[in-house]
C-alpha cells in the first residue's frame, strides 16, 4: 500500500453488489501497482455497502477508500471520487467492465513519453480482444487536432479507456450532475478543449460490457433532450478555448447528437406514429441539414433520407438497428 499513489482508480456503484468483488479482482491483475482504488456507493438499496466494506477488509494490501453517499446519480459519485483522489493521475472504471492487465501502464507510458495530460486507449466490446496485443503504437495529436478526431470519430473513444492528470480538475471541471445521458462526453469536450496534445494507445485496453440491444430496448424518454442541451452548453466553452475549431463544433456537434438519438428512436418505437411524435420534440430537420456535408457518408445520406421521408427512414433504420447494429 502506498501513501502517495500515482494513479487513482474511481469506480461508482449503484446496486452493484454482484460486481464489487470482481471489479477489485480485475484491478489486482494490473502490471502497475502504485494505485489507489476509490469505491463510491451511490446510495445503493441492495447489499453494495457491505460488499464494499468486505472487499476492503479482505484486501488490506491494497489502498482502498470506500465512500458511501446519498443517491445522486453516477456523475455525483464520480465527482466525489475526484475530490477524494490522492493520485497524480485519475482513471474512471465502471463496475461491470474489465480493464486490460496493462491498462494503467500503457496509459502512463503514453502520457509520460509524450508530455501530455490526457491519453486514450481503445475500448472493445469483445472480451477476447483484451490482453491479446503485446505490441502497439501510440499516436499523438498536436495543436488540439484531437478535437476534430473526437468530433468525427468520437464513438471510438470512451472516458473509461483514458487517463487524466489531476491538474485538469483543479479549476472545478467535473461531470455535469443531474443528467442521465452524455455526461461523460460533456466532460471530455471540456478537458480536450484545453489540451494542446493528446496521445492514443492504439490497442484495446478496456472491455466495455455493452449490451447491443440496450439502446433499442431501453425506453426512449425526453431526458435525452438534456444531452442535446449539454452539447449546446459547450459552445461558448469551445469558442473560448479552441476558437479555430469552434465553427466545426457549432455546425456539427449538436446535429450529430440529434442524429444519434434519431436512429436509436427508430429501433425503440414499434410504430411510426410513436417515432414521429417522439422525434418531434427535437429540432431534427434543421439540425440534420447541417450534416449534409458531414464527412461520414452514412451520416450525411441518412440525414438527407430522414428529411426527404421520415417514414422511409424509420422503416430502413428500424431494420438496421434491430438486425445489424
Amino acid at each position: 500500500m502506498s501513501n502517495n499513489p500515482m494513479v487513482s482508480l474511481i469506480i461508482p456503484f449503484y446496486n452493484g453488489e454482484n460486481f464489487v468483488s470482481r471489479a477489485v479482482e480485475n484491478l489486482k491483475k494490473q502490471d502497475f501497482r502504485n494505485f489507489e482504488i476509490i469505491l463510491v456507493n451511490d446510495g445503493s438499496v441492495d447489499n453494495t455497502a457491505q460488499e464494499l466494506e468486505n472487499v476492503k477488509q479482505n484486501n488490506a494490501d491494497l489502498d482502498i477508500t470506500v465512500i458511501n453517499k446519498e443517491n445522486g446519480g453516477v456523475s455525483t459519485a464520480r465527482n466525489q471520487g475526484i475530490d477524494a483522489a490522492k493520485g497524480e493521475w485519475i482513471c474512471f472504471v465502471d463496475d461491470d467492465d474489465v480493464p486490460s492487465n496493462d491498462y494503467i501502464s500503457s496509459l502512463l507510458s503514453a502520457v509520460g513519453e509524450n508530455d501530455t495530460k490526457l491519453a486514450f486507449g481503445f475500448f472493445t466490446r469483445e472480451y477476447s480482444e483484451l490482453n491479446k496485443q503485446t505490441s502497439y503504437n501510440v499516436k499523438v495529436y498536436e495543436d488540439k487536432s484531437f478535437l476534430r478526431e473526437f468530433l468525427y470519430n468520437g464513438i471510438n473513444y470512451h472516458h473509461c479507456a483514458a487517463i487524466f492528470n489531476k491538474s485538469l480538475f483543479e479549476d472545478g471541471t467535473r461531470y455535469p450532475e443531474g443528467q442521465k445521458y452524455s455526461e461523460d462526453v460533456h466532460l471530455l469536450w471540456r478537458l480536450l478543449s484545453v489540451n494542446e496534445r493528446v496521445a492514443v494507445v492504439e490497442k484495446p485496453i478496456y472491455f466495455y460490457s455493452f449490451n447491443p440491444d440496450s439502446a433499442m430496448n431501453k425506453k426512449m424518454t425526453l431526458d435525452r433532450l438534456g444531452a442535446v442541451s449539454l452539447m449546446k452548453e459547450l459552445e461558448p466553452i469551445i469558442e473560448k478555448n479552441a476558437p479555430k475549431f469552434y465553427p466545426e463544433y457549432k455546425n456539427f456537434a449538436v446535429a450529430r447528437h440529434n442524429w444519434s438519438i434519431l436512429w436509436q428512436a427508430a429501433g425503440n418505437f414499434n410504430s411510426f406514429n410513436e417515432f414521429k411524435k417522439y422525434v418531434g420534440n427535437f429540432e431534427m430537420e434543421s439540425e440534420l441539414k447541417k450534416l449534409y456535408t458531414y464527412p461520414s457518408k452514412k451520416v450525411a445520406l441518412t440525414s438527407r433520407l430522414f428529411n426527404f421521408s421520415p417514414f422511409v427512414y424509420y422503416v430502413l433504420m428500424r431494420v438496421y438497428v434491430r438486425y445489424f447494429k
